[in-house]
């Protein structure tokens, strides 16, 4: 173990009539939420399930992962307190991604 560092494990009693957390990539659901509304501007691009992964996952490789701990089931919802750039960058993302796959949609 490094100097310093201490490893704390709760007996599972001790877990017992709380919420259960999760750790979430807040990128993700700040895509999640962008995405719908920007596809309007895209209208030919397709919407099958298959390639909105593709475009998913290609603007979160491209994004810088936020992650967060929240009670499952609960909707982390900071989306108002984002600064104008974070919102620029989900979105240039967004549009990159949409353009690659529009050029070579899924099968």
């Amino acid at each position: 173990m490094e100097r310093g560092k201490r490893v704390i494990q709760l007996a599972p009693n001790m877990t017992e009539g709380r919420d259960t957390l999760e750790l979430r990539n807040y990128m993700e659901i700040s895509v999640d939420h962008y995405l719908p509304n920007l596809l309007r501007a895209f209208p030919d691009v397709c919407t099958c399930e298959h390639c909105l992964m593709d475009i998913k996952a290609i603007a979160l490789n491209s994004l810088k992962p936020h992650y967060v701990v929240t009670s499952k089931g609960e909707v982390y919802s900071k989306l108002d307190e984002m600064n104008l750039q974070y919102e620029t960058d989900i979105l240039k993302a967004l549009i990159d991604a949409i353009n690659v796959v529009s050029k070579k949609p899924a099968p």
